[in-house]
């Protein structure tokens, strides 16, 4: 059978009750590493199965440091719990979208007079062959890479 992917609104009663956890420790404003966490359980009061995308759990850590005069860098890592989708419009068939797995890196170098230079490498758990979908049919464009210069005024 084909399946191709779209979208369309649904609307349902629903309730949320969201649970979550950040904490943080910064070390003379120098290193600072933090983690968050959060659960999400819906209570659905309508013929919809499930909230469509939505994961049960969101995990997530991180560090930042100043490394050198005008120097930083920063690591963030990102894990969703599998969710659930509707295949097509108007049917109940559901299908689980895969975990969520996400880590990236950025550095940034602070030139004196207002400008900087930054790098940006995300998705790099793509390299391992790890790739995603953040909703059903559409795969994560994967690694990919930014360089570029801010100016402040």
């Amino acid at each position: 059978e084909f399946y191709a992917p779209n979208f369309a609104a649904d609307q349902a009663d629903a309730d949320l009750l969201t649970f979550g956890l950040k904490a943080s420790y910064n070390h003379n404003e120098r290193f600072l590493v933090y983690a968050r966490m959060q659960y999400n359980k819906w209570m659905m009061n309508d013929s919809i199965v499930s909230p469509w995308h939505k994961p049960t759990w969101e995990f997530g850590m991180g560090a930042e440091a100043k490394i050198y005069k005008g120097l930083s860098a920063n690591l963030d890592f990102t894990y969703n719990s599998p969710s659930t989708t509707r295949l097509g419009n108007n049917t109940l068939r559901t299908a689980e979208v895969g975990p969520m797995y996400d880590l990236n890196f950025g550095a940034d170098y602070q030139f004196p007079r207002h400008w900087s230079l930054f790098l940006e490498l995300n998705n790099l758990v793509a390299i391992g062959g790890i790739n995603y979908q953040p909703w059903y049919g559409y795969n994560t464009i994967g690694f990919n890479a930014m360089v570029g210069a801010k100016v402040r005024f």
